[in-house]
């Protein structure tokens, strides 16, 4: 058997110590394989993994018994939201020889989300601009339990430590339609130069560096289909002769090639 990652054990420890796992929880944490790979930070997002499926598995199990009195008996420190659950897709049964990993002083059903966001921060598996979001998140009701806060945790710093290699998915998107005729030079520099701090531009808004685009905002128009598809085809037609010449274009590239 190898040896345990000292930086796991002392995670588990922790955690357990925190209130989040009990010891079951902090057993299985030594012993976890992730289905995520991280070239950074590998440990931490290896207990934010677990951390994640842990709470939604206990969350679940909650559900199911309702005759459970561990909620019952857990201090109401934030006030519970309602929420609505679709018992066709989101509620899924633990295994048969499920064991809670869950602590029974900590809350699924949103009773202790602040104290868990803010231990999750004080233990440094998340770093500031993930706590900052999350507390927003919590104060805006968007988050509404603490399986919520997990995933959310989990999916954020994620994709912090992979927004480089995101990023660089766009950009060479991008970089593709330069040949197309889509996009010019003077297009492609300005696109890599806009870009803000852990900003995606997405495809919709890469396409709106083309002169070949337009975006239609139809947030001030009437609730009247009849009436926002003539606008629309008002709109199409100022983009007719530039399409145009668009599609000559892609001819002669075609037959150049």
């Amino acid at each position: 058997m190898g040896q345990t990652n000292p930086s796991i054990s002392y995670y588990a420890q922790k955690l357990k110590e925190k209130g989040f796992l009990n010891e079951i929880g902090a057993k299985e944490l030594l012993v976890f394989q992730p289905n995520e790979f991280f070239d950074t930070d590998q440990e931490r997002m290896l207990v934010l993994e677990f951390l994640m499926n842990a709470f939604q598995r206990e969350f679940y199990s909650r559900l199911i018994n309702e005759n459970d009195s561990i909620e019952i008996n857990i201090p109401v420190e934030d006030e519970l939201l309602e929420y609505v659950l679709y018992p066709d897709f989101q509620i899924r049964a633990p295994e048969k020889e499920y064991q809670s990993c869950i602590a029974k002083t900590r809350s699924l059903f949103g009773a202790t989300r602040t104290r868990t966001l803010n231990e999750l921060k004080e233990l440094d598996l998340i770093k500031e601009l993930t706590y900052e979001e999350g507390q927003t998140l919590l104060d805006q009701e968007v988050i509404r339990n603490e399986k919520e806060l997990m995933e959310f945790c989990f999916f954020k710093e994620g994709f912090y430590l992979k927004y480089k290699e995101f990023k660089q998915v766009e950009i060479e998107y991008a970089r593709a339609l330069i040949p197309l005729g889509l996009i010019n030079r003077q297009g492609f520099e300005r696109l890599k130069g806009d870009y803000q701090a852990f900003e995606l531009k997405k495809k919709h808004g890469i396409l709106s560096y083309s002169e070949y685009s337009t975006f239609i905002n139809l947030v001030p128009y009437p609730d009247n289909p009849e009436f926002i598809y003539g606008e629309i085809f008002k709109e199409l037609k100022t983009l007719r002769i530039i399409l145009l010449h668009f599609i000559i274009r892609l001819v002669l590239i075609f037959i150049r090639a």
